[in-house]
């Protein structure tokens, strides 16, 4: 069994960690409010630099897919961001595709100001913010990354889909697994968004990806051969 955080922890624990409802900058429950933009404290100094994964083609194993739309949620229970998981070269990465506000909220920021390098000032519609998952087993994914945009800092992060398919536990934590904080995530349907309509790098561009594609154009008809004249 893991070691839940004691008061004394959760206090100075970051609401990114703690919180991954409504928090990692936009909650990884989004909505992009005050909440996902609070000052960062404590642990937040700590948060690790990640070392690149090699690019390795996943093997095929039975089990339940990440790949796919998920709905976050918020502190509150109340319905947060929706974000869309897919493989790329051998790994997988889910971005924010659509968040939810509320009344009491202040305006979005529409731009990850505190993100670094390529990032910075990047739409956070289309973000990529879990990254780097490889799938280990049936049903697990680790090695991975969040980024939290409330302050450019990168946390670790494992997760596991349940066998139905329907569920996703997602843990971000500092270090250890033990010291960190796991939220659960529900399934969409595939056609939750069509793959043209998602923000971010073209879908059709990434391999290994769901989502209901968008209908091709039909082909022109072809030209009838005009009637032979009469002499």
């Amino acid at each position: 069994m893991r070691p839940t955080l004691d008061t004394k922890q959760k206090a100075r624990f970051p609401r990114a960690l703690s919180g991954l409802g409504v928090s990692l900058g936009l909650s990884l429950g989004v909505s992009l409010g005050a909440a996902a933009l609070m000052a960062t404290t404590g642990f937040s100094a700590f948060a690790e630099t990640p070392k690149p994964a090699p690019a390795t083609a996943a093997a095929h194993v039975e089990g339940p897919l990440l790949t796919g739309f998920w709905q976050a949620y918020n502190d509150d229970g109340r319905p947060g961001g929706v974000f869309y998981f897919y493989e790329k070269n051998g790994l997988y990465e889910g971005r924010l595709v659509k968040a939810v506000t509320y009344p009491e909220e202040p305006p979005d920021d529409p731009l990850c100001k505190a993100c670094t390098g390529e990032k910075k000032n990047q739409p956070m519609m289309g973000l990529v913010i879990v990254y780097g998952m490889k799938r280990h087993g049936a049903a697990k994914y680790e090695d991975g990354h969040i980024l939290d945009p409330r302050d450019g800092k990168i946390w670790s992060a494992e997760l596991d889909v349940t066998p139905d398919n329907k569920k996703l536990n997602l843990r971000g934590y500092i270090g250890t697994p033990l010291l960190g904080q796991t939220r659960v995530w529900t399934r969409l349907p595939d056609d939750t968004m069509a793959a043209a309509d998602i923000p971010g790098e073209p879908i059709a561009a990434l391999a290994g990806v769901q989502g209901k594609k968008p209908a091709s154009a039909a082909a022109p008809a072809a030209a009838k051969p005009a009637a032979p004249k009469a002499q």
